[in-house]
């Protein structure tokens, strides 16, 4: 039997024959690996209860139990003062870790971005108190599991401290992180420990045994129907930007982005076309015609004054209002505003003079191993193909 020994622990009291109380806490394990039971293990226990009743000196319980003093360990208050130090240090912390990772790892900028990112998230937490167990960060992700996506960003939860989250929580409305956000980031949170017990193991922690949250599959998105359609244009629930934007996603193929980006200079006056410089890949530089269906909505808007045409450039956020408002008129996760693009790309097919090298051109796709359009052409399109195919395009709802 594994038999071990501490003073106030589980609450066992021996009353002395001069009537005081002593305290004495003890736990007897059995070795299952042997044989042995929890029931040897608690008549043991009794043996010993019976031979302290004879000898209630403190001094003598080791002898009785016939094992060494338990080692000390570190109080939780050295802990956190071990810990505070680094909370209050933890900018230089970060930024040490950082350059570490750039100079060992040769992380990239937008690696580096990330990680900043992270510690937005990791400085709401870690501060003065806190140890960075497991069983904290256990209650760190459920707290990240109700937080508000924009909850570092804007003025809505700028005076709502964390621990009111939890009680809004059920009642609200807000999208909160996903699963695999909040995994990347802790991910990153549980990298910058390692790190910092490697460099000094005073600050060892056990959050490495903390469990990723369940990431749910990719869901495959469908296009809009022409029902869908209909009911999306007709909705008073979409305000009017929102709407021309949407048509000019489902009549053009251009992702949010793109969208987002839009200026007068990508408007080319003369062959009436949108020009995208750059996009999320190197094809998604091309010339779309404009359509004749969003031809008024890009002239007013071109006239408007405004730097962009549409919103204001910030992709992710424009795409979150988008998307929030499209799923409270077509509530289904496979449908977002990206399904318009695949409306279009299907439109595309069945333009009959459309070969598969101008529908590639159109949808920002890439034309690899096509030698003549990347080595002849230079990736050009002739621009007159591409006005006809445009004016057969057809979506109908």
């Amino acid at each position: 039997m594994q038999q071990l020994a501490e003073y106030s622990v589980n609450g066992i009291n021996w009353k002395n024959p001069t009537g005081s109380n002593f305290h004495i806490s003890f736990e007897v394990k059995p070795d299952i690996s042997k044989g042995e039971t929890e029931e040897g293990a608690r008549k043991i226990a009794e043996e010993i209860g019976k031979k302290l009743l004879q000898d209630l000196n403190p001094s003598n319980l080791h002898s009785y139990l016939n094992v060494e003093k338990p080692t000390p360990t570190v109080s939780n208050n050295l802990k956190s003062e071990l810990w505070d130090e680094v909370w209050e240090n933890l900018d230089k912390y970060l930024s040490d870790f950082i350059k570490d990772k750039i100079k060992q790892d040769r992380i990239s900028a937008n690696t580096q971005k990330n990680m900043e990112a992270s510690f937005k998230y990791l400085k709401l937490f870690c501060i003065k108190g806190a140890i960075p167990d497991l069983q904290f960060y256990k209650e760190v992700q459920n707290q990240m599991e109700m937080m508000p996506i924009d909850y570092l960003r804007g003025t809505r939860w700028q005076n709502v401290p964390m621990e009111e989250l939890a009680k809004r929580f059920e009642q609200s409305d807000y999208e909160t992180l996903n699963s695999k956000t909040i995994n990347k980031h802790l991910n990153i949170h549980k990298q910058f420990f390692n790190w910092l017990t490697y460099n000094d193991g005073k600050y060892e922690t056990n959050m490495g045994k903390l469990k990723t949250l369940h990431e749910d599959d990719e869901i495959t998105k469908e296009e809009y129907s022409q029902n869908d359609l209909r009911t999306i244009f007709n909705s008073d629930m979409l305000d009017i930007d929102k709407k021309e934007i949407c048509m000019v996603a489902l009549y053009s193929g251009m992702r949010v982005g793109e969208i987002s980006n839009l200026k007068k200079e990508n408007f080319n006056k003369e062959k009436m076309f949108i020009e995208i410089f750059n996009g999320k890949t190197k094809n998604a530089a091309r010339m779309i015609p404009i359509h004749k269906n969003i031809e008024d909505i890009i002239l007013r808007r071109v006239k408007s004054g405004s730097e962009y045409l549409f919103f204001d450039g910030n992709t992710s956020a424009n795409s979150k209002k988008l998307n929030r408002a499209l799923n409270k008129i077509i509530p289904s996760e496979s449908k977002t505003f990206h399904c318009f693009r695949k409306n279009f790309s299907q439109a595309l097919e069945n333009v009959l003079i459309a070969e598969e090298k101008y529908i590639k051109y159109l949808m920002g796709h890439s034309s690899k191993g096509d030698i003549t359009i990347n080595d002849y052409n230079l990736g050009k399109m002739n621009t007159t193909k591409l006005r006809n195919i445009m004016d057969e395009l057809v979506i109908t709802f």
